[in-house]
C-alpha cells in the first residue's frame, strides 16, 4: 500500500518536473523566469524523459489499464500548474532553472 501509493507520488512528481523543462526549454519561457543566458540544449530531452518515465511508473503501479487513466491526468494537471505559475508567479519556477542555465 504504501509502495502503491509512493509510486503515485513520484509518478505524478516525475510529470510536473518534465513539464517544466518542456515548458523552460522554449526561451519565451525562459526570459519570463528572469534568468539570464541561455538553458542547456539537453532540458528538453530530459523533459521528455521525465513525462514517459511517469508513465512507466504509473504503470508499475496500476498496469497498463490505469495508467492509460491516470497519465493523462498527471499530464493534464501539471501542464495546467505550469502554465499558471508561469504567468502569475514565474519566479517559482527558478529554483527549477537555476540548475539548468548555462554558463558562459
Amino acid at each position: 500500500m504504501i509502495l502503491a501509493i509512493g509510486l503515485l507520488i513520484l509518478a505524478g512528481a516525475c510529470c510536473w518536473l518534465g513539464m517544466a523543462l518542456l515548458a523552460l526549454s522554449q526561451p519565451r519561457n525562459w526570459r519570463t523566469v528572469g534568468l539570464g543566458g541561455e538553458i542547456e540544449s539537453y532540458a528538453r530531452r530530459l523533459g521528455w524523459g521525465l513525462v514517459v518515465m511517469s508513465l512507466g511508473l504509473t504503470w508499475l503501479r496500476d498496469g497498463l489499464n490505469f495508467a492509460i487513466l491516470i497519465w493523462p491526468m498527471f499530464i493534464a494537471v501539471s501542464a495546467l500548474s505550469i502554465a499558471l505559475l508561469l504567468a502569475h508567479r514565474p519566479r517559482f519556477l527558478r529554483r527549477v532553472a537555476k540548475p539548468l542555465q548555462r554558463e558562459g
